[in-house]
């Protein structure tokens, strides 16, 4: 008996340590070590040039994977570090080696750290490790003001569509001028070696967050358009930014990133019964007359017909493009709404002046709002503008040439319906004219005194601000004063106040200032935009698209209208507002009561 019980200790005391070993051991497998930095070794000190390093850590068991960051002290903002402006200078993941190599920017301070990966499983970042170079190699002691360009992230979303992120890892921004064409950076998405769409840095990165150092913009793939949409499986895809080389950079060596995907779509409903419509988009049978390849004249037009198939009501664009982009000084037709289901379309194309060959016709589909792309198609072609004819001593000549009208130095559009909305409890400012906001008032200050008494002031005045009072419905211009403060020197304006509500001790809903006169003033060849009244500015317009489409006709865009712009003619010294594509011959409009004044 007395055996038997301790047989049974025995092997109880066993199976506990069989079982604290296993849990031991599960307890493991859960947390991963921090990495052992090797080198370089804390604050070591480098002059060679290129200023190449190569990092080096301990392997961690259990380990899939590494993470590094590299931080730089002045590259983005002086005295700071990146990482204390967003992102660190470069950031590596999924690194299966023990070490990485990279070429440092400028003769600036550094650190680095390192981390273990498993899946979402991570360990702590190990401590910054420190270094410099004093090199010479690019302007002793300065760093070069450049921007970079990398793509760090393609991933897939929901319904398997794809998110791209771009960075610039860069020291300076990239400048305006390389968001839209003739100049324009593009961005280039392959699946496999198969082109899978590609699009300019404006329509990617629309709200300009790249033309800032450390900047990162993220962007859904055309997540409508049905011919770019994933099948089911595994994928190759690769996105290069900046492929035709037109950005300079610190590294053009790193502008592309290859990612496989995997595309898992659950089909959902029961047998017999079809839960989801299927999506359908296409075009075919399409035809050009003349045919492809052919010279035609200025306003000659190639006329186009084809098929469609489509899921929604849409509109069809057809244009002509010149090396990738939409070719310079083309007229084209505009849209109506294709009805749902099969039908046969038409338009046309031309080319007004300069020597322009049309490469591709792109088409595209787009829903009824004309914000999203549901399908592309490119197809192959070959027009040249203007047409060769034979001289007499048979040599070619090019057919004569107009000279196209001399662009304005500035164009003045008058109001006289312009007005200014102060909006209570929330102290709101919008400035509007025709019915259409043109400033939503961002740039203004705004102070209540007492419940009939205000002070605004449009960020850049200086030495002077306005004061509204509600009660006398008047308007003053205060100099020698403080802002937010009773008194100073005053002179009353001749601006008109409406007020809604309120009395001398509870304070209006809103307040209107109508001006007598107001005016947008656009400057063509550095396409600033002011809205002004007398000798005052409201708004220097940086809310507004402007698109100088040729010598004499000008569209602008407040980015919160949606579904129209203007366009003005300063030939017939006209304004029309537009149902069209912004910056694009075509749509229709209506002639606004607007005065128009040109100045050469």
């Amino acid at each position: 008996m007395k055996r038997n019980f301790k047989s049974k200790v025995i092997m109880a005391m066993v199976v506990v340590f069989i079982l604290s070993i296993a849990m031991s051991s599960q307890l493991l497998s859960l947390s991963l070590k921090t990495p052992k930095q090797i080198s370089p070794k804390n604050n070591s000190h480098f002059t060679h040039y290129p200023r190449k390093l190569t990092l080096r850590w301990s392997a961690v068991r259990g380990a899939a994977s590494y993470d590094v960051e590299i931080d730089c002290l002045h590259c983005r903002q002086s005295g700071q570090w990146d990482s204390q402006n967003g992102p660190a200078w470069k950031v590596a993941s999924d690194i299966k080696a023990t070490h990485y190599s990279f070429t440092f920017v400028g003769d600036n301070k550094g650190r680095w750290r390192v981390r273990a990966s498993r899946g979402r499983l991570k360990s702590n970042w190990s401590r910054w490790w420190y270094f410099d170079f004093k090199t010479g190699g690019s302007s002793p002691g300065t760093t070069k003001r450049l921007p970079d360009l990398i793509v760090r992230d393609i991933r897939l979303i929901k319904n398997c569509k794809i998110q791209v992120t771009i960075a610039n890892i860069g020291t300076a921004g990239v400048p305006s001028s390389y968001y839209d064409n003739p100049n324009a950076v593009a961005v280039q998405m392959y699946k496999g070696s198969q082109p899978w769409g590609g699009m300019i840095l404006k329509m990617f990165d629309p709200a300009g967050k790249l033309k800032s150092p450390g900047g990162v913009a993220t962007h859904v793939w055309f997540p409508l358009a049905a011919n770019l949409n994933l099948s089911p499986g595994t994928h190759s895809l690769k996105v290069t930014v900046d492929i035709g080389g037109v950005l300079t950079e610190l590294d053009e060596t790193n502008n592309s990133l290859t990612r496989r995907v995997s595309c898992k779509k659950a089909v959902v409903g029961t047998i017999g019964t079809a839960i989801a419509t299927l999506r359908h988009f296409s075009i075919s049978n399409i035809r050009f007359s003349p045919a492809s390849p052919a010279s035609l004249n200025f306003n000659d037009k190639v006329k186009i017909w084809f098929d469609y198939k489509s899921s929604e009501d849409v509109h069809i664009w057809v244009r002509p493009m010149t090396k990738g982009s939409t070719s310079p000084n083309y007229a084209a037709h505009g849209s109506p709404l294709y009805p749902e289901g099969s039908g046969k379309g038409e338009g046309y194309f031309t080319i007004t002046e300069g020597k322009v060959t049309v490469d591709q016709v792109r088409f595209q589909m787009m829903d009824k709002t004309q914000k999203k792309v549901l399908y592309e198609k490119s197809v192959p072609v070959k027009y040249t503008f203007p047409r060769m004819i034979a001289a007499i001593s048979g040599q070619l000549a090019t057919a004569t040439i107009s000279q196209p009208a001399k662009a304005p130095k500035q164009l003045m559009l008058d109001f006289t319906d312009a007005y200014l909305v102060f909006s209570n409890p929330a102290k709101s400012i919008q400035i509007a004219a025709q019915n259409m906001v043109l400033s939503y008032g961002s740039d203004w200050e705004k102070c209540q005194l007492k419940p009939y008494l205000y002070h605004i002031r449009q960020n850049f005045w200086k030495g002077f601000y306005w004061k509204v009072n509600t009660s006398k419905k008047e308007v003053y211009e205060v100099t020698g004063g403080t802002f937010c403060k009773l008194g100073g020197s005053e002179k009353k304006l001749n601006i008109k106040v409406d007020v809604v509500g309120g009395s001398s001790t509870t304070p209006p809903d809103r307040f209107m200032l109508r001006f007598s006169e107001a005016r947008l003033v656009y400057e063509i060849s550095s396409k600033t935009l002011q809205l002004a009244t007398g000798n005052k500015v409201l708004s220097y317009c940086q809310d507004f698209q402007k698109c100088n489409l040729t010598a004499s006709v000008y569209h602008f865009k407040e980015n919160f209208w949606q579904g129209f712009y203007w366009k003005v003619d300063t030939t017939q010294k006209k304004v029309w507002k537009v149902s069209g594509t912004f910056c694009q011959p075509g749509g229709g409009g209506t002639l606004l009561n607007i005065g128009v004044r040109v100045f050469n």
